[in-house]
């Protein structure tokens, strides 16, 4: 089980055209979609199940903290299937709620959801375009783990940053697999000796990787590169929806890629 961060608070510095009214444009990237997960209904359903159980957990789309009287302007970054921005949508009826990603392919068409304002992509690893800079009350962002590279979210934050109006917020939604660990339930005799094997080699990947050594630190980054204040929640992931939890992980190992065809072998035995 891996702990829960909710990040918030986080207000820039002044910087660019917080009171634009210019329209959002929907953007294309040139880079080429190096997202390792799948994108087919299987990955699809997970990324939606993530969402509910992310909510059940938390007890929130929008942290509590951000004052969200008044503010207009939502965005959602690496929305997946646009989950989250149909849910904050229907949840705050008068704000203009947007989201973005490298691609769309996972997202329902925009006439399935009217009340999301603009669905677009942008590669998060580019300067946001001249549209959308200073024109977020609020922008979330949830589970770049795999998507942050060299360890370094520094990049991500940056252009994160250019997209918030002056006094507005981030919220960063991650996992800190620093402390994961197999809790195992107890058996019909009373032990807790219950066989995990696929989540055991789970978890002998994710310590084998250390994909976010940065998520534990990610407060002190984000006041590093600007930020005027950055506050750190921690949520572990009460026992009865650990399984839940677990079950989706396992969905996104199977759609990790395997190096070698002795990995594949072995991971589907």
């Amino acid at each position: 089980m891996g702990s829960m961060n909710d990040i918030t608070n986080g207000v820039p510095q002044p910087t660019t055209n917080g009171d634009s009214t210019t329209k959002v444009a929907v953007t294309s990237s040139t880079n080429k979609d190096t997202y390792i997960l799948g994108r087919s209904h299987f990955s699809s359903s997970r990324l939606n199940l993530s969402h509910f159980l992310w909510k059940q957990v938390l007890g929130f789309n929008i942290h509590p903290s951000i004052p969200t009287s008044g503010f207009k302007r939502i965005v959602d970054i690496a929305t997946g299937t646009a989950i989250w921005p149909l849910d904050v949508a229907s949840e705050f009826p008068d704000a203009e709620v947007d989201g973005f990603d490298i691609a769309l392919d996972q997202c329902p068409p925009k006439n399935f959801f009217p009340r999301v304002r603009k669905l677009g992509t942008w590669d998060i690893f580019d300067d946001p375009p001249e549209e959308m800079q200073g024109w977020y009350d609020i922008v979330h962002v949830r589970l770049v783990i795999f998507v942050v590279k060299n360890n370094d979210p520094r990049v991500i934050i940056r252009n994160l940053m250019k997209l918030l109006k002056p006094g507005g917020y981030l919220q960063w939604d991650e996992l800190d697999l620093s402390g994961s660990h197999l809790e195992r339930g107890s058996s019909s005799a009373g032990g807790s000796d219950v066989p995990a094997p696929a989540a055991e080699r789970a978890l002998k990947r994710v310590q084998g990787v250390s994909v976010n050594h940065w998520a534990a630190n990610l407060p002190a980054i984000l006041e590093e590169e600007g930020m005027v204040r950055a506050d750190k929640d921690v949520y572990i992931i009460p026992p009865p929806w650990a399984k839940m939890f677990s079950d989706m992980h396992l969905m996104m190992e199977n759609e990790l890629p395997m190096p070698t065809a002795e990995a594949r072998r072995a991971k589907e035995e």
